[in-house]
Formats: structure tokens, C-alpha cells, sequence
């Protein structure tokens, strides 16, 4: 999800009442009021992965094993700049990762999609704007639970006064061997609204164990 937010104060420097708006699809903004805004731009979540047994599908030479990590969260960026009363500019919203999972259908095992990617730029407006904030990556999926596998990397961002990357989706690291069966899932990385995105839990796996979800 991408949020866009604006903080007004008339350019004689007497406030004006504070108005916060929070776009939900992409469109072209015209400014209302002459003054200061503020824009924070997020981008779309990678989707996590998934797999899941189907009769006799799916699964290894020996027993029913999974392993899924979670999607990296969308880039974050904010910008303080002035505005003329009706100027334009444009934002494209990206959208979160959705890989159309069909759960109970025949595809039994998915890599998460990707997020989309946010921009604000200028239309017709004297100050340029070229903000982006780049989707997450979706998180993998294997049936080789003894294998190290990385959460989806978070998205970039740039042309902010601040841009920061989103959290990762948490990573699997195995020292163990596992007999039975054995499924691992780790969770997805957040926005850095307060500086850092934090990433999604990391699963650290150094027995034989069933069935953590992290």
C-alpha cells in the first residue's frame, strides 16, 4: 500500500487547518492549497510463498516436507516541498504481491509475487518531483527443508528527503537432519515507517523438529 499525506501552512506563515489525505489508488493530485506539503510513499509487500500436499504430490523421495518464507515489505520515502494552489502531480499506487494462489486447485507450490512499484512525479508543477518507492520481493518456496533459503528482499526507495528500504521476509538456515513430516514458514518484513524495517522472524533450525511457523 502506498499513503500520501499533506501538511499545509499558507506561505505568509500563518497556519492553515492541518488536512491529511490517504490515496488508495493511483490518480493525478491538484493542489488545494497554496503552502508545504508532505508526501510519504510506500510500496506494495512482496507476497509470501506457499506449498501444500495434494494426494501423492509434491513432496520428496522420502517423506512430506515444505518450507515457505515470507515477502519483503515495499520501499518507504517522505519529501517536504512547496505547492502552488493548482498544480498537479502524478501517483502510480503499486499494488501488494498476489500471486493468485488457487489453493484448491492443482498448482500445489507458488513463489510469492513480487510488490508493485509507488511513484509521485510532477505534472505541471514548478517544483520537480521524482519520488519511487520500490515493491518487496516475494518469498520462496522448496521441499528440500535442509537447504538454506532467504526471505524476499525489501523494496527501495529514492528521491525523498528520506528513503528507506523495507524489511526483509525472514530467512531458514538448517544444521539438522529431518525424518517425518516437516514444514518451516517465516514471516514477512514491515515497512520502515520509524526509520528500519524490521524484518521477518528468521527461523535457525539445528534439530530435527515438525512444523514451526515463525
Amino acid at each position: 500500500m502506498a499513503n500520501l499525506s499533506d501538511f499545509f501552512a499558507a506561505a505568509s506563515g500563518a497556519p492553515l487547518p492541518y488536512q491529511q489525505l490517504v490515496f488508495g489508488q493511483s490518480k493525478t493530485w491538484t493542489v488545494g492549497v497554496t503552502g508545504k506539503v508532505k508526501v510519504i510513499l510506500t510500496g506494495g509487500g512482496g507476497q509470501g510463498a506457499y506449498r501444500y500436499f495434494s494426494g501423492a504430490t509434491n513432496y520428496d523421495s522420502t517423506n512430506n516436507r515444505a518450507l515457505a518464507t515470507g515477502g519483503g515489505a515495499g520501499g518507504f520515502c517522505e519529501k517536504v516541498f512547496d505547492v502552488v494552489a493548482g498544480e498537479t502531480y502524478t501517483l502510480v499506487l503499486g499494488a501488494g504481491g498476489d500471486g493468485n494462489f488457487d489453493i484448491q486447485g492443482s498448482v500445489a507450490a507458488r513463489n510469492g509475487a513480487g510488490g508493485g512499484n509507488s511513484t509521485f512525479t510532477t505534472a505541471t508543477a514548478a517544483t520537480s518531483v521524482a519520488m519511487t518507492a520500490n515493491g518487496g520481493t516475494g518469498g520462496t518456496q522448496t521441499n528440500t527443508v535442509t537447504a538454506d533459503k532467504l526471505g524476499g528482499a525489501g523494496g527501495t526507495a529514492s528521491g525523498g528527503d528520506v528513503n528507506l528500504t523495507g524489511g526483509r521476509g525472514g530467512n531458514f538456515t538448517n544444521s539438522a537432519s529431518h525424518a517425518g513430516n516437516t514444514t518451516f514458514a517465516s514471516g514477512g518484513g514491515s515497512v520502515a515507517v520509524y526509520g528500519e524495517g524490521r524484518h521477518g522472524g528468521d527461523l535457525h533450525v539445528t534439530a530435527a523438529i515438525e512444523n514451526i511457523i515463525s
